[in-house]
């Protein structure tokens, strides 16, 4: 059945389509734009040239056309690329309408690569052996080789080709320095800071202070907080020792310093020398001699008379006492 033309459904389709212009003799510009009724999508036709646009966008005085004649230098509006995150893309560019992809070779003769014409695809295999430099596949002998690995211990220590870092405190593991070593080696077995020779040993070979300042500290084990190790200053160490002593002591006055036991004693008297303390020994030598004692007296001749041995036979030489008038 021929076809007619019908106006009334050329005009719809005019009104429904893009406006286009099939009969231009000049390309199209950034002014044929949507002021002239131009929207995207819009055709335009070079009868001059013979060559074919489209409108990709048409903001006012920035329109986009782009050429749609096969073999246009522009190409058709479309790209490719490579995607993924790792690999070798096979992409190159696309240079007119053309999208050039890369070959794909092989790396070496264990590789091949086969055009499959058949199945429309690309074949790449691994040649396969059981020989030197060959892959292995399958029950390969080599795989079940017990053949003893050889010594290598050497590359991974001081002056080897893969040396092995150095421990790092609090860091990494690693190798033992010499410097360690030597320290280690100097250390006594299961040795502890703590222990009580090794303290007593650290205390005595320190240099000796005879006589202690205020600001000078002892080490204290303190009973009431779980036995931590704390330190003591030396003036406490008398405040506390004061505070304990005068429960038991009554406190000295000015002149107790001055006797036997004060801190600044006067010196016993001397017989026909310097006067002084009476010692107690004077003191008890004076008890036993009777008040206003004299010995002229009478009475302490006669009770010394009396107080004496007998001698029942005197002999010549006896003395007896004799009151000398003259």
């Amino acid at each position: 059945m021929p076809l007619k033309y019908n106006p009334l459904l050329s005009k719809l389709i005019q009104e429904v389509s893009p406006k286009s212009n099939f009969t231009a003799i000049v390309a199209p510009g950034i002014t044929d734009d949507i002021s002239k009724g131009y929207e995207p999508g819009s055709s335009w036709v070079n009868i001059t040239t013979d060559k074919a646009y489209v409108c990709l966008d048409a903001t006012t005085g920035a329109a986009v056309w782009t050429e749609t004649t096969a073999g246009a230098g522009g190409g058709e509006a479309n790209t490719a690329s490579n995607i993924g995150t790792a690999g070798v893309g096979i992409y190159k560019q696309k240079t007119g309408v053309d999208l050039e992809l890369k070959k794909i070779n092989a790396g070496s003769a264990k590789v091949t690569i086969t055009d499959d014409v058949a199945d429309d695809g690309v074949d790449i295999d691994v040649v396969t052996g059981n020989t030197a430099n060959d892959v292995c596949v399958g029950n390969d002998a080599r795989l079940s080789d017990a053949r003893t690995p050889t010594s290598h211990a050497g590359t991974h220590v001081t002056g080897g080709g893969d040396t092995i870092a150095d421990v790092i405190a609090a860091g990494n593991a690693g190798l033992m320095t010499g410097a360690d070593k030597t320290k280690i080696d100097g250390i006594e077995a299961l040795a502890d800071v703590t222990d009580a020779i090794n303290i007593a040993s650290s205390i005595v070979g320190v240099v000796d202070k005879p006589t202690p300042v205020d600001a000078d500290t002892l080490g204290l084990v303190d009973s009431a907080a779980a036995n931590v190790l704390k330190k003591l200053t030396w003036a406490n160490v008398k405040a506390t020792l004061k505070t304990y002593m005068d429960t038991l002591y009554s406190t000295l006055s000015h002149a107790g310093r001055h006797v036997t036991g004060g801190g600044d004693t006067i010196a016993s008297a001397i017989a026909a020398g310097n006067a002084g303390l009476m010692t107690g020994a004077d003191k008890t030598k004076i008890d036993g001699i009777e008040a206003l004692a004299d010995v002229t007296d009478a009475i302490n001749i006669a009770s010394s008379i009396v107080g004496v041995a007998d001698k029942a036979t005197p002999v010549d030489a006896d003395s007896i006492g004799l009151i000398d008038s003259a």
